[in-house]
């Protein structure tokens, strides 16, 4: 599919590739100082759609959407009450609060119109991001990690730029997966060859419609018979022992958890006690966010967060065989598959390019929604200000973290 990106839309197309882009080039957005300018910037986009937009309509499914994702992050603020380490919980709760105000400003902001631009910037950013760490070489243990400071956070990234490449004309889209794939290859991130597999399946299984759903669920059930059957000889590096360690703290507390951010203080009493086997042997996060989501903040976290993402595959359900979902849909798949089998939510670069795809899902739904009138367009942008003041006055005021990100 190619869609060509009128004049009108470069501006959409720019801002997504910037962002995108920045938090990349910084370590992936890993740094709270990221979060909070990340957060400054979303809210002042609402307030600029909230007073320059002459119409505002959303439907419901955005509604949900944007509920639902502001739920999770409601639930990693409370966690703070009940939390091993309050102080861990309300950082979390600064991330989470990246991805609130991105989903907002892009429902407020984004039209069906928009979409095919915005999704032009992030692969452009993307591929920017590549070239940057093919020509410098930046690796650890041999993967190619770039400016992102991660391999497979690069890695996935570099998936789903090619599975958004058909937004652009043939020629460019051709230009684009070359480097793109070249540092897939050199990233030697396997989570992420296992996620294109996932985009690339899910390629195939919208082309067919709705009778795509039997076939999905059976591609679905295989897969997972597979998976089991395989998994002793799957070389998964030291995954298994962080997903054990998760479930272990889960079962210490099953319903609240015991509060966001802190499987890194319970890792210690679960870890193997050969600690020869581990590379690096201190790890900060669990590196699957629905083991993580379960761990630290119980089955009540993990519903809000497995639901919030959910949302966009009811959306594209029900537009099975538009072109937008069969742009959509592969690189969202992709992303919901690497963030079980990675630390993705703690790298807004990567978070955001697939929340964008799952927002924009919402947003080709909307059909003509319901107009936001002057006074929730006031309550919300009183929100927007609110939050924006707090990040501000957190980047100007608040500590950064000065531990590094692990290399696993």
């Amino acid at each position: 599919m190619r869609v060509p990106v009128p004049y009108r839309d470069v501006v959409p197309a720019v801002l997504a590739g910037v962002i995108v882009g920045l938090l990349a080039a910084a370590d992936g957005g890993f740094f709270p100082s990221a979060w909070r300018l990340s957060t400054i910037l979303f809210c002042s986009l609402a307030g600029i759609a909230l007073l320059m937009r002459e119409r505002i309509a959303v439907a419901r499914v955005e509604i949900v959407l944007f509920g639902l994702i502001a739920g999770a992050a409601a639930w990693i603020g409370l966690s703070s009450a009940w939390s091993d380490d309050p102080s861990l919980s309300l950082l979390e709760l600064e991330r989470a609060l990246v991805y609130v105000t991105a989903v907002g400003a892009a429902i407020l902001l984004l039209d069906r119109d928009r979409i095919e631009a915005l999704l032009t910037g992030i692969v452009a950013a993307v591929v920017a991001v590549a070239i940057v760490a093919l020509s410098s070489g930046e690796s650890a243990a041999g993967s190619l990690m770039g400016p992102v400071g991660y391999a497979n956070a690069l890695g996935i990234l570099c998936v789903l730029a090619i599975l958004l490449a058909p937004v652009l004309r043939p020629v460019l889209a051709v230009a684009a997966v070359v480097p793109l794939g070249l540092t897939l290859v050199l990233t030697g991130s396997r989570g992420a060859w296992l996620a294109l597999a996932a985009g690339l399946c899910t390629a195939a299984i919208v082309r067919f419609g709705r009778r795509g759903l039997a076939l999905g669920a059976l591609a679905a059930v295989t897969g997972a018979a597979v998976l089991l059957v395989a998994a002793p000889a799957l070389d998964l590096g030291d995954r298994p022992h962080y997903w054990r360690a998760a479930f272990r703290q889960y079962e210490e507390d099953p319903l609240l958890g015991s509060g966001a951010g802190t499987f890194q203080l319970h890792w210690p009493e679960h870890r193997p006690s050969d600690l020869t086997v581990l590379d690096p042997p201190d790890v900060l996060d669990a590196h699957s966010l629905y083991l993580e989501a379960l761990a630290e903040l119980g089955i009540v976290g993990l519903a809000l967060v497995v639901a919030a993402l959910a949302v966009p595959l009811w959306a594209f359900r029900k537009r099975l065989g538009d072109p937008l979902t069969s742009l959509l849909a592969p690189p969202y798949a992709a992303f919901l598959v690497h963030a079980g089998l990675d630390w993705d939510w703690e790298m807004p670069a990567v978070t955001l390019s697939g929340l964008v795809c799952g927002t924009a899902a919402a947003v080709a739904a909307r059909g003509d929604g319901s107009r936001i009138e002057s006074r929730a367009r006031l309550g919300l942008l009183a929100v927007a200000l609110g939050v924006a003041a707090v990040a501000a006055a957190r980047f100007l005021l608040g500590p950064d973290v000065e531990q590094a990100p692990p290399t696993a």
